[in-house]
């Protein structure tokens, strides 16, 4: 059984990155999305009533609506208990409603289903990672976002969010300089704000210089 302590104040750079956190969350409901036409048993994307179900929860989940989607995901799930991502968007949609124990258990169900998709897979390891991080559960967290990591070597936010934890949480700017540039490798186009904060942290932590001590000598009488 899961458990979960409670939640402190995030730090000073956590608390300022909500809306870039936001932007993350946005695009892992995508990845569960695409998840679903992956070939295998029936699933409720396989006729047209079921894609325009499974579509309009997905589409409640984007616009924060997590209630409504909830309900629908419900009633996929009933129809099509085995239908992995609808049990990760289902633990994705418990998490915006601050059920946070729910949300780990509802991930972790989808992830006994063993989805075909290793997007799928590390899309649900790095959001129960968030979800721990939450809760300051530090090394639940960091072993989820590794198993993401593992999962899906092209997924960029569980490089992301180890680097974070790296960062604030262990105190070991080499890691996490290391997840931030893997996280950059794999953009379009490199991030500028984690271009600006990986300077910052590179200045931080550079190692100071000092001038060669100059040895003394005798003075000659």
């Amino acid at each position: 059984m899961l458990t979960l302590t409670n939640p402190n104040t995030m730090n000073t750079r956590f608390t300022r990155m909500r809306s870039f956190t936001l932007k993350l969350c946005v695009a892992l409901l995508g990845l569960a999305l695409i998840s679903g036409c992956a070939t295998g048993p029936k699933t409720p994307v396989d006729d047209e009533a079921g894609l325009s179900q499974w579509q309009k929860a997905n589409k409640r989940l984007k616009r924060g609506k997590y209630a409504k989607a909830l309900v629908i995901l419900d009633e996929i799930i009933v129809q099509q208990p085995k239908f992995a991502p609808a049990h990760i968007n289902r633990g994705i949609a418990l998490a915006g409603l601050q059920r946070n124990a729910d949300a780990l258990a509802a991930l972790e169900a989808g992830l006994r289903l063993r989805p075909e998709s290793p997007r799928t897979i590390a899309a649900a390891y790095n959001q129960a990672g968030m979800l721990y991080r939450r809760n300051q559960q530090l090394e639940a967290a960091r072993k989820s976002y590794e198993k993401a990591v593992r999962a899906d070597a092209t997924f960029d936010l569980p490089h992301f969010n180890l680097a974070l934890l790296y960062e604030q949480a262990y105190n070991q700017p080499q890691r996490a300089l290391e997840h931030y540039a893997r996280y950059q490798a794999l953009q379009d186009k490199p991030d500028p704000a984690v271009r600006v904060w990986t300077r910052i942290l590179e200045k931080d932590n550079a190692t100071p210089t000092t001038e060669a001590a100059t040895p003394e000598t005798e003075a000659t009488p």
